[in-house]
């Protein structure tokens, strides 16, 4: 949704004057879509989101492509790396919890804050619960600072695609902290894609 991504994340007072601001972006991105044949979304809403800004009716070269997700992109020794890899984090398929998953850009455009809350509040629990947050951003060394006395709460950092493999497979649920924005709710974001690939329910 570009160009509308951008006032999306704005306070509502302040939604105008991005508008003024962004309104060359939103011109051209109009135009573009204008001049076009055929537009491709990856959900129907999107797609109409687009025709929208196109001025037109839908045509026969219009089409909408879900994402998909290509697994196994690594050799096999790369897989016997990963879960070597995740055995020295003391993070393994056996271990008595339940395991939820995040790999991802450490950012403002997730909820961080509000998994670091549950999981303080999970500490005190029977029942184990471990939250593994992979990937590099601009919130990572806060998000550490604020979970720095959580057992339950680990950041491995960046992963490659074995690694990703392996941990969805010892994973049981694939978190998607997305904040309830147009850009989110109106599509199937990758990473949703990627943890069902691995059979695992979305939270």
């Amino acid at each position: 949704m570009w160009p509308d991504v951008f006032i999306d994340i704005l306070p509502k007072l302040l939604k105008p004057i991005g508008e003024f601001f962004l309104s060359c972006l939103f011109n051209k991105t109009n135009k573009i879509l204008m001049e076009t044949s055929g537009i491709i979304g990856i959900t129907e809403s999107f797609l109409n989101i687009a025709l929208q800004k196109a001025k037109r009716q839908r045509n026969s070269f219009d089409a909408v492509f879900p994402l998909a997700y290509l697994s196994n992109q690594f050799k096999d020794k790369d897989y016997d790396n990963a879960i070597q890899f995740w055995n020295n984090l003391n993070i393994y398929k056996e271990k008595d919890c339940t395991r939820i998953c995040f790999f991802g850009t450490i950012g403002h455009q997730f909820d961080f804050d509000t998994i670091i809350e549950v999981a303080r509040k999970w500490t005190d629990c029977k029942r184990n619960i471990q939250f593994v947050l992979c990937g590099t951003g601009d919130r990572l060394e806060a998000l550490k600072k604020a979970s720095s006395n959580l057992s339950n709460v680990i950041f491995p950092g960046y992963l490659n695609a074995a690694q990703i493999k392996v941990l969805m497979e010892i994973s049981d649920i694939g978190l998607c902290p997305y904040y309830p924005k147009e850009n989110f709710l109106k599509s199937i974001p990758g990473k949703a894609i990627e943890y069902l690939s691995e059979g695992l329910p979305l939270l």
